[in-house]
């Protein structure tokens, strides 16, 4: 009985995994502390010359034996933009990223590298608005493991899973390239009121992302799984109520393949130290998903608490799933994410990024 056990959530998670595979891409509940992830432009849009980023999400510890872990890290500069021997208030922005993505019950793997590039447009003399727009190309690898996956014709008859099995596996390793574009808009006022709003679209070029595209036995809808178009809008203000106090409303809307997903919340920014630059913040979100021919539904609520300690930022925020993700996987969704970014050369000036 424990053999059978065993085997069937190997098996389920499998069936599981190449479902997400051919589904949607990772999602981030700091979605903009993985700024390259989320829209190319935003590349070098920040207040300093350089940002450094790492993020970490565990997901599906109450699900499954080894949970959903991502991985995101990036590294990108802010370039003054010199004409005829004059520095212009244009600034342009280049950056490269690493992403990885997986469950290590049956080793499934995921990783993005991508370099993204982007050109921030000043639109009036005292640079208090900006127009941005952004390419990023870069290659992603899949890979699984079948050590530890067993099916059902492998059964002895008796208390393990050792025969051979005939199932026809493809190769289970293998890279495409891929192709995002972005455009974001932004501004701050001489009172500090400021706001964005951005575009991207991910993977327009449509790579194949079939294990078996590389074999001739299986029927043209397995070996031609192309990676769902991915179009991202987002956007949110930043609203001071005090000297000391801010509120920063934010929204984000997903939709890739036959899932539309997003964010809608409010952060609270509190300033607890000028000289120093030290600031608190808190927030809450809520996650609405909804699968084509299904009913919306909330799927989690999301609790931020931020720190914000001059050129370093550190985020934790978990996610408090509300209802099942799939039928027959029991269990909510819980997740927990942790983002710090450092920001060199920081300089406080009126380009509006907004930090969690």
């Amino acid at each position: 009985m424990q053999a059978i056990t065993k085997a069937n959530i190997f098996t389920s998670v499998f069936c599981l995994i190449v479902v997400i595979a051919w589904g949607q891409d990772p999602n981030f509940s700091q979605y903009n502390n993985v700024p390259i992830f989320l829209n190319p432009s935003l590349s070098g849009s920040f207040e300093g010359s350089y940002r450094a980023i790492v993020a970490h999400r565990n997901q599906g510890n109450n699900q499954f034996n080894e949970p959903f872990v991502s991985l995101y890290s990036s590294f990108d500069l802010r370039l003054p933009i010199r004409y005829d021997g004059k520095v212009l208030n244009d600034a342009a922005g280049i950056g490269v990223m690493f992403m990885q993505d997986k469950n290590s019950s049956i080793g499934w793997n995921t990783q993005n590298i991508y370099v993204s590039g982007a050109y921030h447009k000043s639109l009036d003399p005292t640079n208090n608005q900006f127009i941005s727009a952004g390419f990023q190309m870069g290659i992603i690898q899949k890979s699984v493991g079948y050590s530890n996956v067993t099916f059902a014709d492998q059964f002895n008859g008796t208390d393990s899973y050792n025969d051979p099995t005939n199932e026809l596996l493809p190769s289970n390793n293998f890279a495409f390239s891929d192709l995002n574009a972005g455009i974001q808009y932004s501004f701050m006022t001489f009172n500090q009121f400021g706001g964005f709003l951005g575009a991207s679209i991910a993977h327009f070029n449509k790579p194949n992302q079939s294990f078996y595209q590389n074999n001739l036995l299986f029927v043209n809808s397995i070996t031609n799984r192309p990676l769902p178009i991915k179009y991202t809008v987002h956007g949110g203000f930043q609203i001071p109520v005090t000297e000391k106090l801010q509120i920063h409303p934010r929204v984000l809307a997903q939709k890739q393949g036959s899932h539309l997903t997003g964010m809608a919340g409010m952060n609270i920014r509190t300033i607890l130290n000028d000289v120093s630059n030290t600031s608190l913040h808190f927030g809450a979100s809520a996650r609405p998903t909804i699968v084509l021919g299904n009913n919306p539904k909330i799927e989690s609520l999301i609790f931020l608490l931020g720190l914000e300690l001059n050129e370093l930022l550190i985020g934790i925020s978990y996610d408090a799933g509300i209802t099942t993700l799939f039928n027959g996987i029991s269990g909510r969704r819980n997740a927990i994410e942790l983002t710090v970014t450092y920001m060199g050369r920081y300089n406080n000036d009126d380009n509006f990024c907004p930090k969690f």
